[in-house]
């Protein structure tokens, strides 16, 4: 089967003629800056040639940054170059591959999956690569307070409403602040749905508590660092007492004047006016659009205190631990998302100053977890500040494969027990709360051995590599439950991941030593496709992960109005409903392959199953992560099974979805 493309055999004038147009935009080899990844290619005599435009003008857009990737002969391309006034670009001297990746970036638009992967023959000269940016949007508005007058320095954030796993949740992103007028605008915004609020937490600690342990530090590290001739800074709040027990602190966040004998706070506001994300406004924002009317208005309420004991064993070590109270519908955000926080006392007290009436849930857990959309048009956001106390013990975060674009995970620990934790849900009403028992239990262990079933003779033996880290993903992407990490050994076949919450996870390994899964197994039971449920409390032993080195290939092409198609991409999904969500982070049974542009496309790492295959629209490469797309998608698909060895072949046409569009909408 042959693609419909265009082919132009080049010759050195052609060439020379055409690249005039980007003279002085920087040379594509060596004569900018190179990136990272730059390697030498074998020079080859084909070109591609095309022009990025803005999506919702269609204008060309000049100075677009355009990366090539790709390769042939052995060899793998990453270069780059500069649009033209005209929005166009060119390479050259490039060898025939059917893998040619481009990508563009510019200040103040995103690449809204719109990218151009490119089929190039022997000498080709492919002359229409296209690339659309998107611009930004924003949100603004203005907070007042409950006078009608402007609040000023107040935080002001977006949460967005994102998919993970198949199932809703909200992640964090930008942050700023109000100006003298009491005017906010967080811009860089991708197109999506927007919870604006401004943070309101009230931190409290126990009146005895060490001025440096306010810092995270403990008394041997300041000794330590004092005796080597550092001198530590104090840390200056301003703090009351309302109990003479315990310090409130004062400043970092938006307070009411006093009125009366009756103590008030500004609770956390979600526009328009509500108390919890659950009950807040949706701003849907679409491509490059501007909403500027996003108000709030702070009103302060009456306040109460809520106080009581952690039942836990000795050796979980409750003293110095960070309680967070966080209103219904914000359990798996992070630092600032909370109501109150308090530290637990020597005795296994605590109490939170200043609390609202609402519903609330106390988390008790020396680690925590969220998602997060950052701004990606200015160098650093605005961050909240963080909670007196909390002992440093680590942090990092990476991407999400299950989530919208732009997604990413955040997590951040503190020194402790990390083995115990708990949770309870409460109501807070006018009266002191006081008495209040969260108990903390021990966390589920998981431990597990390889098998390796490796068949041919290159692959790796087992025994070598290894030592990488191993992932316990929540299967239903709720960051609420975290991401407990082992990892394997490099001479051991077993490994262990300890701090399993109640719930179900999959699990994820960096490498397999050129392995796939196999099968997983535990009590008897298949869990390859399914999660792992650790909601019982009891250690999940002996898991048995099978790793092979046999390998799955789909290959085939793709037509769109009687031809080949020239952009796109196939969408493959388990045929089983059930199998749409609770997959974790990083499904394994779900992909999306570009469509080249020679109509061709490939998928090789489906494990074996029934699965089904649709061929879409670019701007709906990763609709597969909302399952309604999927449901909707079934009936239009084409059936396919998969075992191990298999390689086939399978020819679609590119489907409309019914109430499914992407581009600009």
């Amino acid at each position: 089967m042959l693609p419909n493309f265009r082919r132009v055999r080049l010759s050195a004038l052609a060439i020379a003629a055409t690249c005039s147009f980007v003279a002085g935009l920087g040379a594509q080899r060596g004569g900018g800056p190179p990136g990272a990844g730059d390697t030498a290619l074998v020079e080859g005599t084909g070109a591609i040639s095309g022009v990025v435009t803005d999506g919702s003008t269609g204008q060309p857009l000049a100075g677009a940054v355009v990366t090539l990737v790709g390769g042939g002969r052995g060899s793998v391309l990453t270069t780059r170059m500069a649009t033209d006034e005209k929005g166009r670009f060119i390479f050259t001297k490039l060898s025939p591959a059917e893998n040619y990746s481009l990508t563009a970036v510019k200040f103040g638009f995103f690449d809204g999956r719109n990218r151009a992967r490119v089929a190039l023959a022997d000498g080709q000269w492919f002359t229409d690569a296209k690339i659309t940016l998107w611009r930004f949007g924003a949100i603004s508005g203005v907070v007042t307070d409950e006078t009608n007058e402007p609040v000023v320095g107040a935080f002001v954030r977006v949460l967005v409403q994102v998919m993970v796993a198949g199932t809703p949740q909200l992640s964090a992103g930008p942050v700023t602040r109000t100006d003298d007028r009491g005017v906010y605008r967080i811009a860089g915004l991708a197109p999506g749905r927007y919870i604006v609020s401004v943070p309101s937490v009230q931190w409290s600690v126990p009146a005895d508590t060490d001025e440096y342990a306010l810092q995270g530090l403990r008394r041997e590290a300041v000794a330590s660092m004092e005796a080597a001739g550092y001198s530590l800074p104090k840390r200056e709040d301003r703090t009351t007492s309302p109990d003479g027990k315990n310090l409130l602190f004062l400043g970092h966040y938006v307070t009411p004047p006093p009125a009366g004998s009756r103590a008030m706070a500004y609770p956390p506001s979600f526009h328009p006016a509500a108390r919890s994300p659950k009950d807040a406004s949706v701003v849907e924002l679409k491509n490059g659009e501007e909403r500027n009317t996003v108000d709030l208005q702070l009103r302060p309420v009456p306040v109460v205190r809520v106080s009581g004991t952690i039942d836990a064993p000795p050796e979980a070590g409750v003293a110095g631990m960070t309680l967070r109270l966080l209103p219904a519908g914000a359990e798996g955000l992070g630092n600032g998302s909370e109501v109150a926080t308090a530290l637990v006392a020597q005795d296994g007290t605590f109490t939170f100053l200043s609390v609202p009436s609402g519903d609330y849930t106390i988390i008790a857990n020396r680690q925590q977890m969220e998602f997060q959309t950052r701004n990606r048009t200015v160098s650093m956001d605005d961050a909240l500040p963080n909670a007196p106390g909390a002992l440093g013990g680590g942090a990092g975060g990476g991407g999400v494969p299950s989530a919208s674009a732009g997604t990413t995970y955040s997590y951040r620990g503190s020194d402790g027990n990390r083995s115990y934790a708990g949770k309870l849900a409460i109501a807070v009403g006018a009266r002191d709360l006081t008495d209040v028992v969260v108990p903390l239990k021990r966390l589920v262990t998981l431990t597990a051995r390889l098998v390796y079933e490796f068949e041919l003779p290159a692959s790796p033996a087992p025994g070598r590599g290894g030592g990488l880290p191993v992932y316990a993903e929540p299967a239903d992407g709720s960051a609420a439950l975290g991401m407990p990490t082992g990892r394997t050994s490099p001479t051991e076949p077993t490994f262990l991941i300890e701090g399993l919450q109640p719930g179900q996870y999959t699990i994820r390994f960096v490498s397999l030593r050129a392995g796939r899964i196999k099968t997983i197994t535990w009590d008897g039971k298949d869990y390859t496709n399914r999660p792992l449920d650790a909601s019982t409390g009891r250690d999940i032993t002996d898991v048995v992960v099978t790793v092979t080195d046999k390998t799955t290939r789909v290959n085939g092409y793709a037509r769109e109005q009687n031809q080949m198609a020239t952009h796109g991409s196939v969408i493959f999904f388990p045929a089983e409903p059930d199998q749409w969500t609770n997959y974790g982070f990083s499904p394994r049974r779900i992909l999306s392959s570009p469509i080249g542009t020679n109509g061709a496309f490939s998928a090789t790492t489906l494990p074996p199953g029934n699965y089904l295959a649709i061929a879409v629209d670019e701007s709906l490469a990763t609709a597969w992560q909302d399952p309604k797309f999927l449901a909707a998608a079934a009936s239009l698909a084409t059936r396919i099974t998969v075992e191990w060895g298999d390689a086939k072949t399978v020819d679609l046409t590119v489907m409309q979805v019914p109430g499914f569009k992407g581009g600009g909408d």
